[in-house]
């Protein structure tokens, strides 16, 4: 458990690390992410628990549009997460895990779960980000978009987006830019436009 003023528990800066088998739980952040924040990095998350970490909304904060609860991904990072279970954090933009523009994310087998922003409770993409999404489950998320919001582009395979919840926006999946869904099931998501 930690508290900072910027970026929770865990900070990557430039470096290629790997974080295997590690709890990161219950930290607090004002800046960046509370859980994980990777700049110019090329990280790989492995087997991690991710879960109630929150970055809080103060006037510490810079801009509450880079606050992350979870997992952040960012200045051209390229980052895989595999086996990992990121659930119950928040924030202000995005709960689970944000991909931010010319950052790329990978998540392999993984369950996000039950996280909550104001804006994006699941997984958010900024413009000319890249989000790959296998094998996992997102379910249970809320926020004006519930699931996935991906501004940049966007592969999901053989994965499950189910009961979330978009306050005002979209509850299941919303895709800007160029898109490929394959296998999927996307089922019982509520939001304000489209489930």
């Amino acid at each position: 458990t930690s508290e900072f003023l910027q970026d929770g528990a865990i900070l990557c800066d430039g470096g290629s690390p790997i974080i295997e088998q590690c709890r990161i739980v219950s930290n607090l952040a004002t800046e960046g992410a509370a859980g994980i924040a990777c700049y110019n990095s090329r990280a790989i998350i492995r087997d991690c628990l991710v879960s109630d970490n929150q970055a809080l909304e103060t006037t510490a904060a810079v801009d509450y549009f880079y606050l992350t609860g979870g997992i952040l991904v960012e200045s051209e990072s390229v980052v895989e997460i595999s086996r990992c279970i990121i659930t119950d954090n928040m924030d202000f933009d995005v709960g689970g895990v944000k991909c931010g523009s010319d950052s790329q994310v990978a998540i392999y087998n993984s369950l996000i779960y039950n996280n909550y922003a104001y804006s994006t409770g699941g997984i958010r993409g900024q413009s000319g980000s890249f989000i790959y999404i296998e094998t996992s489950k997102i379910s249970y998320n809320s926020g004006q978009t519930g699931g996935i919001w991906a501004n940049g582009d966007a592969e999901i395979i053989n994965s499950l987006i189910s009961y979330n919840s978009g306050s005002t926006r979209t509850g299941g999946v919303s895709i800007s830019n160029n898109g490929i869904m394959k296998n999927c099931t996307i089922a019982e998501n509520a939001g304000h436009y489209v489930g």
